[in-house]
């Protein structure tokens, strides 16, 4: 089998694409798999868990960069040349833009397969919500003005995509509503249960993780942990972001303002120990595209609340693994008290997520992406 190159913009955070991509190429190494990441910037912290990876760094500005867009075309050309080198059957390209250096490589390639496993439809293009979180003034505006145009060019991009791939049912909605194309087939991220397993105590804290951005909704969740009765329990948010200096402001008004605790982004052993000891596990955004955190906190038998839309409705089992609530302050507050006001309630939650995240495993991924390859291989 020739080389299959994996497109990913950066590994610059733990986000749940990059997770994916890492989680996915190693393990497909295993199966004597070769293949090779091309990216744009990478986090050594990141990458230490995946050593035997072999990736091929490319000297371009991010896409966060204002120059990566004014140049786009030289860039470009850069990536070409690059994925070139390597004269692969097969490219898997996953969070944009990697899906528009795929597309662009595929014009004057035409023999190559183009894989994209889409996580969302860009939201830097189609999420008024995003683009207006994005902390850059000059990058928001020129995002807003640009809007029209990136539609038009991504459209005509996806036109060039083999196979479509994505990680739950409400992406292949909003795929088919996007794009007019139905998806080739519907592949969950996995967790490792192995390595994601129950703790042995709960500490009295509320855990959330996630970048800190407006449209994730941060700001309700503080807000309703401000109006719970219980007064010893502690909210603890991790990860950074454009709204986390807003979110502190926010929070220093408050009187549970002592109990409400910013830990940054943290490595992934301790974002492991934070969720087998959490209470209540809390995602509010609205649509999220899929909530790989709500899988692997309920892999370490915690509850979990989300918001009743996008991907956590295909996750949470309601009332059985924990709670889908309206994106009300009320309603997430009287749902917090219904859980911290009864631990057997809280346990029986825990041990239901746990038997519920065991149906995402990376055996089944991997069997379902190596069973596509391989077939894309052979013809």
């Amino acid at each position: 089998m020739k080389s299959i190159i994996f497109l990913q913009p950066h590994f610059n955070i733990y986000s749940g694409g990059s997770k994916f991509v890492l989680e996915v190429v190693n393990r497909l190494n295993k199966k004597k798999i070769n293949i090779i990441i091309i990216t744009a910037s990478i986090n050594k912290q990141i990458l230490e868990p995946y050593k035997d990876i072999k990736i091929d760094l490319i000297k371009i500005p991010s896409p966060k960069n204002l120059l990566f867009w004014i140049f786009f075309p030289i860039w470009q050309l850069k990536i070409n040349k690059k994925i070139k080198k390597y004269d692969p059957k097969i490219i898997v390209a996953n969070s944009f833009p990697s899906n528009w250096w795929a597309g662009f490589y595929k014009i004057y390639n035409r023999k190559v397969r183009y894989i994209w496993y889409c996580h969302e439809p860009s939201p830097f293009i189609y999420s008024r919500a995003w683009i207006n979180s994005i902390e850059n003034k000059f990058m928001r505006v020129g995002a807003k003005i640009s809007s029209p145009i990136l539609k038009l060019i991504d459209q005509y991009l996806t036109k060039k995509v083999d196979y479509i791939l994505t990680n739950g049912n409400f992406n292949a909605k909003q795929i088919e509503k996007i794009y007019s194309r139905k998806v080739t087939e519907i592949i969950y991220p996995g967790v490792d249960t192995k390595f994601l397993r129950p703790g042995t105590t709960k500490d009295n804290y509320i855990l959330s993780a996630g970048c800190l951005a407006k449209f994730k909704n941060i700001d309700l969740l503080i807000k309703a942990f401000n109006q719970i009765k219980n007064k010893d329990i502690k909210l603890k948010i991790v990860g950074t972001g454009p709204a986390q200096k807003e979110l502190i402001k926010l929070t220093l008004k408050l009187k549970n303002k002592d109990k409400i605790i910013f830990l940054g982004d943290v490595n992934e052993k301790n974002l492991i120990n934070l969720y087998k000891q959490a209470k209540i596990f809390l995602l509010c955004s609205i649509n999220e595209p899929f909530g790989m955190v709500l899988i692997e906190a309920m892999a370490c038998g915690t509850p979990v609340i989300a918001i009743n839309s996008g991907g956590p409705k295909e996750i949470i089992i309601n009332k059985k693994t924990g709670f889908l609530i309206q994106p009300d302050e009320k309603d997430l507050t009287k749902h917090l008290e219904i859980l911290l006001d009864n631990d057997e309630i809280i346990k029986n939650f825990g041990e239901n997520a746990r038997i519920r995240a065991l149906n995402f495993d990376w055996k089944k991924t991997i069997t379902q992406f190596k069973n596509l390859l391989d077939t894309i291989s052979k013809n």
